[in-house]
């Protein structure tokens, strides 16, 4: 008897793939990563909750995809990465040894652990990519879950990078190929929209509005002028201002609401996984030692 989503998933999976496949899911199975061979497979895709990218291990082939009556087809090879976005299609798909990461966008978006939800989030989807970033950071997120799970910091930034990635908006500002490091100019003007919004649902779409750029280019230019995601750096600086605010004292929900985080779970959650340890126990801990 199946129980749960992951096993639902491991159930179709074993039913298409070549060998038992490897399935690692976190606590609310908005993220699954999927290693297993594949047999060719012809007929419908159904919708899903998830995205989903997968990286071509070894085999591979024609790939076709019809989507709202378009046919879309490219070469899988080994090495390169191709996107299924939610919407159900009807596909051609070769023997191919894959690397899978499904995602829940609306889920994340909840918990608090992207920036964006599904709505406003437009993927290059039923392509193909010969890119070394997507590929590196796919096995490394592998092997980083083999040992330590899918529930970590690491994890969740390369999630985010990922995404990043293969972001295509339809921003009004035109996409370079803009990489290098924003001035000190730019950073004071980001950092400015931070610290006098970060209460407030703010938006990595916003942040690279204020310099007229695209989201991917801005988020990897301010990535390698800092070291850290955009979105990363929000949650940062939140979660500095909520230990201010804890050292006087005050409620974890107020805390949770002054930062910016409607629900005081989602904050606990994500003040947890940067400090490490819960706001009522950091609290605890800071004001005793105060005293």
């Amino acid at each position: 008897m199946i129980k749960s989503k992951s096993d639902m998933l491991q159930h179709n999976i074993d039913t298409y793939g070549e060998s038992y496949a490897q399935v690692l899911a976190n606590s609310d199975n908005s993220v699954f990563l999927v290693r297993s061979a594949f047999k060719a497979f012809e007929g419908a895709l159904p919708v899903s909750q998830h995205i989903r990218i997968g990286l071509n291990l070894n085999g591979g082939g024609r790939l076709k995809q019809w989507y709202d009556n378009q046919l879309v087809e490219s070469e899988w090879r080994r090495g390169s990465t191709t996107v299924w976005s939610r919407e159900p299609c009807y596909a051609t798909n070769p023997n191919v040894d894959m690397l899978g990461l499904a995602l829940n966008l609306d889920a994340l978006y909840q918990s608090g652990k992207i920036p964006f939800c599904h709505d406003s989030f437009q993927i290059k989807t039923f392509q193909t990519f010969n890119d070394e970033f997507m590929s590196a950071m796919l096995l490394a997120l592998w092997r980083s879950a083999k040992v330590y799970g899918i529930s970590t910091l690491f994890f969740e930034q390369g999630v985010q990078q990922i995404l990043d990635h293969i972001t295509n908006t339809s921003s009004p500002y035109p996409t370079l190929p803009n990489r290098r490091p924003l001035t000190r100019r730019s950073l004071a003007r980001v950092h400015s929209l931070v610290e006098n919004n970060f209460h407030t649902n703010i938006s990595v779409a916003k942040m690279a509005g204020l310099l007229e750029m695209n989201e991917t280019s801005f988020s990897k230019s301010f990535t390698r002028s800092t070291g850290q995601t955009p979105f990363t750096y929000i949650t940062a600086y939140r979660m500095k201002q909520a230990q201010s605010l804890l050292k006087l004292n005050y409620s974890v929900t107020d805390v949770a609401v002054s930062v910016g985080y409607a629900n005081p779970s989602k904050f606990s959650a994500a003040f947890r996984r940067h400090v490490g340890i819960t706001p009522s126990a950091w609290r605890k801990n800071n004001i005793n030692c105060k005293k």
